[in-house]
């Protein structure tokens, strides 16, 4: 009698596996008694162009509740939990040659198959690189950037989480924070970042307002006649030609903005 099974997917960030690693570990020892009851699928893509490493989880129908529970596990680690028909695609595209795919029980057996057979990955991992003497630069490229300018700390907790899934779709993104370095001049990098960007999401408060570099970041974007999305805090009033969309800043989610973004870069 064939099963029914729930089933959904996630992107991990191939270079460092080893929390991943840990944590299906750890969800084979919670779940033990239930483990061939769940199904991992790796889907490893090893071609240096395009290193992915997608995974696929299938639970018993009758187990809806410890499927929930693992999701929100694997969610820690994850950079994003891939949409229903993502999945599906997913699914079609194990027919081709494009993965490495590996299909086991929830064991330990199966993940340390999957994670230290030399069949599945078949590049080390970030650290064990650096380990070896390769160097990974720190000294970015900021051309065809997705540049975000903003005044509000408050806002940088969800930028983090926003930029790993936009960096996963191939949308890099240009934050201060993260993409300045000790020894830059802040104006002149900012200004050349601007200047090479692909578009400009501007944040726009009361803080923003007040700012003397977001003003001048704005003035920069018309100049060089970038891409312009503002995001405006749902207390503000804008009369703007630009696209603009209104959210609350104190109730802003990382998936919310990025379906935003997304769908506005996919229509520039």
């Amino acid at each position: 009698m064939s099963r029914e099974y729930l089933q959904t997917s996630f992107l991990f960030d191939y270079g460092n596996r080893t929390p991943i690693n840990k944590l299906l570990l750890e969800i084979c020892k919670n779940y033990k008694d239930i483990g061939n009851r769940i199904g991992f699928i790796f889907c490893v893509n090893n071609i240096p162009y395009k290193l992915e490493f997608y995974f696929i989880l299938e639970v018993e129908k009758n187990y809806e509740k410890e499927f929930t529970e693992i999701i929100q596990m694997l969610n820690e680690c994850a950079i994003k939990e891939l949409t229903f028909n993502t999945t599906q695609s997913l699914m079609k595209q194990m027919q081709n040659r494009r993965f490495n795919i590996l299909t086991t029980a929830c064991t330990n057996e199966g993940v340390d198959m999957a994670f230290n057979s030399g069949k599945i990955f078949l590049i080390d991992e970030r650290t064990e690189l650096k380990n070896k003497g390769f160097e990974f630069f720190s000294n970015n490229l900021y051309t065809d950037t997705i540049f975000f300018s903003y005044s509000n700390k408050n806002l940088i907790e969800i930028f983090d989480k926003t930029i790993n899934m936009l960096n996963a779709d191939a949308f890099p993104v240009f934050l201060d924070r993260k993409s300045l370095y000790i020894g830059n001049q802040l104006t002149s990098c900012l200004d050349d970042a601007i200047k090479d960007a692909k578009s400009i999401i501007f944040f726009i408060d009361e803080e923003f307002k007040k700012s003397k570099y977001c003003l001048h970041e704005f003035e920069l974007a018309e100049k060089y006649n970038k891409h312009i999305l503002i995001i405006l805090n749902d207390d503000e009033i804008i009369n703007s030609k630009y696209l603009f969309k209104k959210l609350n800043f104190n109730e802003l989610k990382p998936n919310q903005l990025y379906q935003i973004i997304r769908e506005f870069m996919m229509g520039i």
